[in-house]
Parts: C-alpha cells; structure tokens; sequence
C-alpha cells in the first residue's frame, strides 16, 4: 500500500515538472510585516518567465489545480512555499497574476521574530531573529540576488535602529537587495512609558489650571442649584437655628441705669 502511495506521488510530480518544464521562478519580492514580537504577517511574490503563451496557459493551470497543496507547488517549483518561518506558519493563501506573471504567497507565523537584546531603564532593544532567513543562506551567506528584496516593517511605536548591512530605510521599514553577507542584523528600538510623576510647576501648567477652573465652575454651579431648590427649606431652618439660640433680654428700668440715691444727696 505504501509504494502504491509514493508511485502516485511520484506520477504527480512528473506531471507537473512536465506540465511546466518552460516556466523559471527565480526573482522575488518579499515583504515582512512585524505585528509584534513573536508573530507576522508575509507577502512573498514570485516572478514568473514563461517563453510562450501555451508555457503560460500550463502554469496557470498547474497553479489552480495545487491550490494551497504544497507538494503540488514544489513540483511545480522548488521556490513555491513560504520561505519566512522556523517552526509553522498558518493562513496560506496563493494567488496567480497573469498580467504582471507574479506568484503570491501570503501567510502569518507565531514564530519569535524580534528578540530582547537590551533592557534598559528608558528603553528596550529588540533583535530581528536572523535565522528567520535560513532559506536564502548559499556557502554561508545570507544571499539576496539584484533583482530581488527583502523588506522588512517594524510595528511603531518601535522606531528602527543600527541595521547591518546597510540598506534602504524609509517609513520604519529596511530594504535589502543585491546583498551577500555572513550576517544579517536590525535593531530595533522600543521607548518606555515614563512613570506618572506630579511637580508642583505642574499646578501652574495652563491645562492644569484650565481643569481646575472648570470643575470650580461646575461646583459653584452645583451649589447655586441646591440653594435655588431648597431656598424655603434653607430660610426655615435658619429661622429655626435664630429662635433657638437668641434670648431676649427684659430691657433696663430706670432704677437700674441711674443712682436715685446719689441725686437726691447732690439736692
């Protein structure tokens, strides 16, 4: 049973080696889209040179029937699969342009793409993970051809740092192309949230003072209303309070304000 499974693997592979036999697949565009630390998002498309229509109509037909089968599409060609992963990927999706002779392979992977390489009290350096382009080493080199790149996007608020070799940086993302190298290295920068901190310059701050002018007011407010609502029970309880608390004095005889005493010895 299992040699009738590897012969019609085989016959497959035949099939399709021979179904495309004129169509190279060399050039590539290859984009990484770093989400966060340990996942991403890849595009990779793949240029496809083909010598006449009938190669073309082959091919097309070759990729429509291997869909997302990925012994189908290496026997098609050894490049169609994803390339950017170490231990899985997930969400493959493959795409055929036959105006613009582009394969597309899209995919996400969890795999560790950014390593913490320095942890410092304002920030945090990150490390692309370097073994993520395994699939493009040749002698030893990490290989990319002229016609062909690597782009990597870094997520913000990360901000790209020291990049080794040097390459194209623009809008947080670094492009390489017609490199080889024994070393791939992107540093990339994470700023630290600063502590919540109040001085008390800070209450001289205009929006300080703006916030606190502002709920004065609403205060201020707030106790207009009360005593607007309540005025009668307020006047009462004043009343109440004036009654309680005042005594009223009997007022002074004559006797008591003068000495009758003392005028009648002066007559």
């Amino acid at each position: 049973m299992n040699k009738q499974k590897t012969l019609i693997v085989l016959l497959m592979v035949l099939f399709f080696i021979n179904g495309i036999s004129a169509a190279e697949i060399n050039d590539f565009d290859i984009v990484i889209d770093i989400l966060s630390p340990n996942s991403a998002k890849i595009t990779e498309k793949w240029k496809v040179s083909v010598e006449n229509e009938n190669d073309l109509i082959s091919f097309k037909e070759s990729i429509l029937a291997a869909n997302v089968d990925l012994i189908k599409l290496e026997a098609i060609n050894s490049n169609l699969k994803p390339h950017i992963y170490i231990n899985k990927f997930s969400k493959l999706s493959v795409e055929f342009d036959e105006i613009d002779l582009v394969v597309k392979l899209e995919y996400s992977t969890e795999d560790v793409m950014l390593i913490k390489y320095l942890d410092y009290e304002a920030q945090i350096i990150w490390e692309f993970n370097e073994n993520l382009l395994s699939n493009f080493v040749e002698s030893g080199l990490y290989h990319i051809p002229k016609n062909s790149r690597i782009k990597v996007f870094i997520t913000r608020p990360l901000i790209i740092g020291d990049v080794l070799p040097k390459g194209t940086v623009e809008n947080n993302s670094i492009t390489w192309t017609g490199i080889s190298t024994n070393e791939i290295r992107l540093l990339a920068i994470e700023k630290k949230i600063p502590p919540a901190t109040f001085n008390v310059s800070d209450f001289f701050n205009k929006v300080y003072l703006k916030g606190v002018f502002y709920y004065t007011m609403i205060a201020i407010i707030f106790i207009i209303l009360v005593l607007l609502l309540f005025k009668k029970k307020v006047s009462k309880g004043i009343k109440s309070f004036v009654r309680k608390h005042s005594i009223i004095k009997p007022k002074k005889q004559i006797n008591d304000v003068v000495d009758i005493d003392l005028i009648n010895k002066k007559e």
